[in-house]
């Protein structure tokens, strides 16, 4: 087969295939997919909310920094305003999260993902464990992530004024602590 052969049994191909069905196709897709492509599926970026979350994770080093020096029952009084303040301010980050509205188009999406049987199978173990531990099932990582930190931190704090922390139980909350605010600071920095 010679290469002009192969152009002319491409170009009567393609000729044959551009038909009104195909016309119409075309049509269909660009003028009702290509604008959908604008719809949000997350909620826009909240410049406070991500500039919150790097100072309270200040605060949060600066806490676990100072327990690493040693966390016993007797000095918790002296860090006692430290767990108030980095607690305090993480559990207002997480009331200015939830109240961050979902796009409707993300809401409807869900719906209807749901009713394809191995995702509503999946949704409803999500919503069954959500629920038997207390929390909220939502797609958004930002307020559950910021509810872990308060949990942890507050595990933290107990424990401290309780019996004191050991190393291993600090470095467990540490890394406890980590893996949320990781997971916040990267969500939030990529509605950006």
């Amino acid at each position: 087969m010679t290469e002009s052969t192969i152009y002319t049994t491409l170009g009567c191909i393609l000729k044959r295939s551009v038909t009104l069905k195909t016309l119409t196709h075309f049509a269909f897709i660009v003028f009702f997919f290509l604008p959908s492509c604008t719809i949000s599926l997350l909620p826009d970026y909240d410049a406070e909310l991500h500039d919150g979350l790097n100072q309270a994770n200040e605060q949060a080093q600066t806490l676990f920094s100072a327990l690493r020096t040693g966390a016993t029952p007797g000095n918790f009084s002296k860090s006692e305003p430290m767990y108030h303040k980095t607690i305090g301010q993480f559990a207002a980050l997480l009331t200015r999260a939830n109240t961050r509205p979902e796009p409707v188009f993300s809401q409807s999406m869900a719906e209807r993902l749901e009713r394809v049987p191995r995702i509503s199978e999946a949704c409803s173990a999500l919503r069954e464990e959500a629920e038997s531990s207390g929390k909220t099932c939502s797609g958004i990582v930002t307020p559950y992530a910021l509810r872990e930190i308060v949990e942890t931190l507050s595990k933290l704090r107990d424990a401290h004024k309780k019996s004191g922390i050991g190393p291993l139980t600090l470095a467990s909350l540490i890394g406890d602590y980590e893996i949320s605010i990781e997971q916040a600071l990267t969500i939030e920095a990529a509605l950006k």
